[in-house]
């Protein structure tokens, strides 16, 4: 390792942990959209798998750095028939710097067909996540609220969607120190965040597709946050 980048990593780091004890970190990112290639009757359900990598960058004190991030993220939900769907999410990304981030939401949307192989969604749910850096740990949690539309063209389908986090509370931890000094515990400043996403997915057969996605923090002044995340992999009907 340079010693630029490690000057880039030290960086990283701090500027994440001055950005929990300035702004607050809230948890966000869009849920899954309940994409059905083909319409369908009764309860059905799906689940998908997909490895993503993407870009953080971090701003403070005049500073900025930016680092890779990589993990993955598991989806699954039930389509009940009616237009109503539960749809859940857990993602797990870490950073060069040792900072990790898991995600967990559940969301219910109802999705309505407004032409056409062209629908309409809009959902509600909650979500909760887990911040953890080299000097501190980060606890939040908050009301998600998402809407989209969705589309289907032969064997291909896909979505864009807005999901926006109210968090509605937010705790941190300190587990060592900042530049000589302790990390105090208890409750930060709260930050709404919002992203937006796009699937594209094309149906390998009746119930296996490849799936491809692209989100992005486009709401939140916050400090450090996913600048772009992608993600690849399979998502499997039942």
């Amino acid at each position: 390792m340079n010693q630029t980048h490690m000057k880039n990593t030290n960086l990283f780091i701090s500027s994440a942990v001055a950005s929990i004890l300035c702004s607050g970190f809230a948890i966000a990112g869009p849920s899954t959209s309940a994409v059905q290639p083909a319409a369908t009757t009764g309860i059905t359900g799906y689940a998908k798998a997909q490895a993503v990598t993407g870009s953080g960058s971090l701003e403070f004190g005049g500073d900025s750095a930016s680092e890779d991030i990589s993990g993955g993220r598991l989806d699954a939900g039930i389509l009940f028939g009616n237009g109503f769907s539960l749809d859940g999410r857990y993602e797990h990304v870490e950073a060069e710097s040792n900072i990790n981030q898991d995600e967990a939401r559940l969301l219910l949307n109802y999705t309505k067909e407004i032409a056409p192989n062209f629908s309409a969604f809009v959902g509600a749910g909650y979500g909760t996540q887990q911040l953890d850096a080299v000097v501190a740990n980060l606890n939040s949690d908050g009301i998600l609220v998402n809407l989209g539309v969705e589309f289907t063209s032969g064997q291909f389908f896909g979505s864009l969607f807005y999901t926006h986090s109210f968090t509605t509370d937010a705790s941190l931890s300190g587990t060592g120190g900042l530049g000589g000094g302790g990390l105090a515990s208890g409750s930060v400043e709260e930050e709404d965040i919002g992203y937006l996403e796009a699937n594209l997915g094309y149906q390998l057969n009746e119930r296996l597709a490849l799936v491809a996605s692209l989100q992005s923090q486009v709401v939140g002044d916050s400090i450090a946050q996913k600048d772009w995340l992608a993600g690849l992999g399979l998502r499997f009907g039942f």
